[in-house]
C-alpha cells in the first residue's frame, strides 16, 4: 500500500497519499455541491429564474450550467427534498455520502426514516440505494396505463422459426418469458 509512484502532481508520493487525497477532494467536492443545491433551493423557491425568461429552474439551470435536462431536474428535486431531510443533509454538508448515493436516497427517505437512513446510507452502494428507492416506488396507475398503451407483439413464421417482436408490460412480458421458458 506504500508503494511509490511518479505520477502524483508533486513528485513521488505514495499510492496511500493519492488515495486520500481523492477521498478528501471528493468529501470536499459534496459538500460544495450541498452549498450549491442549498442556492439552487433558494433561487427557485423565489423563481428568479422567470427574469432570465426560463419557465423553469431546470431549465434556468440547462441554459446557464449547460447540464443535461435530466441532471438539472435531479438537482432541483433533491435541493428540494434536501430542506425535508436534515439528519441526510447533515450527512451532505459534511461529505458523507456522494451524489450517486443521495439522490436516489431522497427518493427512499421521509421524514421519519430520514436519521436511519442518514446512519445507514453510507454504508451502501449507490447501486444498493437506488435498487431499494425503486422498490419502494409503489407503481402509479398513470405508469401501469402508459405501459398497457405502449404494449405491442408482433410475430411471424418462417419454415423453420417462429419470430417474436414487442414490448410488454413486466407482469405480461414476466409471464411470456415463464411460459416460453
Amino acid at each position: 500500500t506504500g508503494s511509490m509512484t511518479q505520477d502524483g502532481p508533486a513528485g513521488l508520493v505514495t499510492i496511500d497519499d493519492l488515495s486520500g487525497a481523492i477521498t478528501q477532494l471528493h468529501a470536499a467536492e459534496v459538500a460544495v455541491h450541498f452549498q450549491l443545491l442549498g442556492v439552487i433551493r433558494t433561487y427557485d423557491r423565489s423563481k428568479l429564474y422567470l427574469q432570465d425568461g426560463a419557465p423553469t429552474m431546470a431549465q434556468w439551470l440547462v441554459a446557464r450550467l449547460g447540464l443535461a435536462t435530466a441532471t438539472a431536474s435531479e438537482w432541483v428535486r433533491v435541493a428540494n427534498r434536501l430542506e425535508e431531510l436534515p439528519a441526510i443533509a447533515a450527512l451532505v454538508e459534511e461529505g458523507g455520502l456522494s451524489w450517486d448515493q443521495l439522490a436516489p436516497l431522497t427518493r427512499l427517505a421521509d421524514t421519519e426514516t430520514d436519521a436511519s437512513f442518514a446512519e445507514r446510507g453510507p454504508q451502501w452502494t449507490a447501486a444498493t440505494i437506488k435498487e431499494l428507492a425503486a422498490r419502494a416506488r409503489s407503481p402509479r396507475i398513470e405508469d401501469a396505463s402508459e405501459a398497457h398503451r405502449r404494449r405491442r407483439l408482433s410475430w411471424w413464421a418462417d419454415q423453420h422459426m417462429v419470430h417474436l417482436k414487442g414490448a410488454l408490460p413486466i407482469e405480461a412480458g414476466n409471464l411470456v418469458t415463464k411460459v416460453l421458458g
